[in-house]
């Protein structure tokens, strides 16, 4: 983003998505969306806003087995907002050759 409201140059390692723009963008215009929205302010982006480092983020994997196959899922969590940051599945049992990575 550029603009007298953001930061310059920032590098933010911090979760997030397309979905955040929308709340970003009414708080810099000061205003306020009649209904909640999917999605946060991008508060770390913001002149005057916290610094990336400030920024809790939870990480979890979940994983689920049946059969010969897994599937892992990565997710982030800032604040109320849920990000999905990758998934795949993994073949555990190959009845022709080696373990297969799916993704």
């Amino acid at each position: 983003a550029a603009g007298p409201d953001f930061k310059s140059g920032l590098v933010d390692g911090v979760p997030a998505a397309a979905t955040d723009i929308v709340p970003t963008l009414l708080h810099v215009m000061g205003l306020v969306p009649d209904a909640p929205l999917d999605g946060r302010v991008l508060a770390e982006a913001l002149v005057g806003g916290p610094a990336p480092a400030e920024i809790t983020v939870a990480r979890e994997t979940l994983s689920a087995s049946v059969g010969g196959y897994r599937q892992s899922l990565r997710r982030s969590r800032v604040g109320d907002t849920l990000y999905v940051d990758e998934g795949d599945a993994l073949l555990l049992r190959a009845s022709h050759g080696p373990v297969t990575p799916v993704r």
